[in-house]
């Protein structure tokens, strides 16, 4: 899924593909023909998306499923401690940690199974 923020002048402002990025609680989802649309503008400059409300991001389209999958392990690997940390002491996990941790794993499982490897 596509979504995209404005400004309050409805100039876009963010563009997030939520396989690759959680988009913020105000972004809007875009149909995939506007998306569509909106890549080829954007790819038409660069073949990179370097922007999300102020933030740095790159993706590289032609980015690697491996690739992909590495990213999204390195992010569990990271948060780990979270998980230690709440069998160990009881201390919650931050719900924002908990969607994304899910999100990396549904992205592995469906980037391995696109793939062809295993779950």
């Amino acid at each position: 899924m596509k979504y995209i923020t404005a400004d309050k002048n409805g100039f876009v402002r963010g563009f997030y593909d939520a396989s690759v990025v959680s988009p913020p609680e105000n972004a809007e989802p875009v149909s995939d023909e506007l998306a569509q649309k909106m890549l080829y503008a954007i790819n038409m400059a660069s073949k990179k998306i370097k922007f999300l409300d102020g933030k740095i991001v790159e993706y590289d389209y032609t980015q690697s499923k491996e690739a992909r999958i590495k990213k999204s392990q390195n992010y569990l690997d990271g948060t780990d401690w979270y998980v230690s940390r709440f069998i160990e002491t009881g201390k919650e996990i931050p719900d924002t940690i908990k969607a994304e941790r899910e999100t990396a794993r549904e992205r592995i499982s469906e980037l391995r199974r696109d793939h062809g490897g295993d779950n």
